[in-house]
């Protein structure tokens, strides 16, 4: 799974010449969120957790990584958006 997730986060943000890329602080730290919530999912897997424990973990890293990819919004990115615009009357 973890393979699976590097390799469509590396596909979505390849450049395609294999040159660096920049992203936001926010979405950077959305990935590494992402990435502690996959290694807590690993730690309960290993320590024979019930399998909602581990499925929530899991469910949580995806819509943090689906976020990055714009394939999902949360209130908060809404939120930040749309302070930004000042519509009048």
């Amino acid at each position: 799974l973890e393979k699976e997730v590097t390799k469509s986060i590396r596909s979505d943000l390849s450049c395609g010449d294999g040159s660096a890329f920049a992203i936001s602080s926010r979405r950077a730290s959305r990935l590494e969120e992402a990435a502690v919530l996959m290694e807590t999912a690993r730690g309960s897997y290993r320590r024979r957790y019930p399998p909602e424990f581990i499925a929530g973990d899991i469910r949580k890293a995806l819509d943090l990584v689906l976020e990055v990819r714009g394939e999902r919004y949360s209130d908060e990115i809404l939120d930040d958006i749309f302070s930004r615009f000042c519509v009048g009357k």
